[in-house]
């Protein structure tokens, strides 16, 4: 049976990520603080406040707790996917294919792995690696950066196959409209990237920063609208430092 305190620390990770999603950043941050006091050595909480600060754009404390992680859960697929997407927003692209690598080789077959490894891959021009990435994960339930990954090979026939199939659900999940933006962000259609994030954003709120970080190249393109930078204060995030050329942006 799990301990009073992982009890505690499990019910305040709970409250720290309902308030991320509602972009109450301070609260959250103090809940997993809690259970983080509560538990050092909660690996979970430690993931799951790691992935939060990395969609929000705060990448060096976030490698930190993944550090602390890996130090409790060694072989850990998922902490070494969301170690790589550190280092991929850090400029660290070398280290990030590397633990891509070791990802990889743990479990080529869990989401956030081949959601990173696809992506990062892409990003290093390594195209038929980043297929083949892709490709042997499958279609999966959740979000995936598949589309964004088959669109920057330039198969969009691919890309749009996978979010046809989520939009044919009833009802379609909030993110196949964040699914079919990232085929317009790999295209290069900034206007119709800002719709749909515009979308999501009055439909889920805080979610939309989930698939990509705010931090991600992916979204330069788009890094200087002002209606990019309206999004991101609705989300509650600092707007001037995240709209700001890559060289002046805190890393």
């Amino acid at each position: 049976m799990p301990s009073a305190c992982q009890v505690l620390a499990d019910a305040h990770v709970a409250l720290g990520s309902a308030y991320a999603f509602a972009a109450r950043w301070d609260s959250s941050d103090a809940e997993f603080q809690r259970a983080l006091t509560l538990e050092p050595n909660n690996a979970a909480a430690l993931l799951t406040f790691a992935r939060l600060l990395i969609v929000r754009g705060d990448v060096e404390p976030a490698l930190g707790y993944l550090d602390r992680a890996r130090k409790i859960e060694r072989v850990s697929p998922i902490i070494s996917a969301w170690v790589a997407g550190g280092y991929y927003l850090t400029g660290r692209l070398d280290s990030a294919l590397a633990e891509c690598a070791r990802a990889i080789q743990l479990d080529s077959t869990v989401l956030p792995v081949a959601n990173f490894a696809g992506q990062i891959n892409v990003a290093a021009g390594r195209r038929d690696a980043a297929r083949r990435i892709v490709e042997a994960a499958g279609m999966k339930g959740g979000m995936t950066n598949a589309p964004y990954v088959y669109a920057k090979l330039g198969d969009t026939a691919a890309a749009n196959r996978i979010v046809r199939s989520m939009e044919a659900n009833s009802p379609p999940p909030w993110y196949a409209t964040m699914e079919r933006a990232s085929i317009s962000l790999a295209l290069g259609d900034t206007a119709a990237v800002l719709s749909g994030l515009e979308r999501v954003a009055a439909s889920v709120g805080a979610a939309w920063i989930q698939p990509f970080s705010v931090r991600d190249p992916v979204y330069d393109p788009i890094r200087r609208s002002p209606r990019f930078a309206a999004l991101l204060r609705q989300t509650n995030l600092d707007a001037a430092a995240l709209t700001a050329p890559r060289s002046e942006r805190a890393r």
